[in-house]
């Protein structure tokens, strides 16, 4: 009998921890930076390839990485 009183209260204990957590994430939301509003914003770029040419414009709505090196 006591061990199905201590899993209520062990049970309690976890779920109102679950609950404060979930509350603390919904009640804080995480501040949003001028970098961050401002990150979907890129300006076109065209590149000559082999193949012909690219621009960042037709790649909307697609994840694009883009890697700069300078050989000096």
């Amino acid at each position: 009998r006591q061990a199905a009183r201590r899993r209520g209260v062990l049970w309690a204990v976890v779920g109102g921890l679950g609950l404060f957590v979930a509350w603390q994430v919904i009640s804080n939301p995480l501040p949003t930076t001028k970098a961050q509003s401002l990150a979907g914003l890129a300006p076109d770029i065209t590149l000559t390839t082999q193949q012909g040419e690219y621009r960042l414009s037709e790649q909307k709505g697609e994840t694009v990485a883009l890697f700069f090196a300078f050989v000096g």
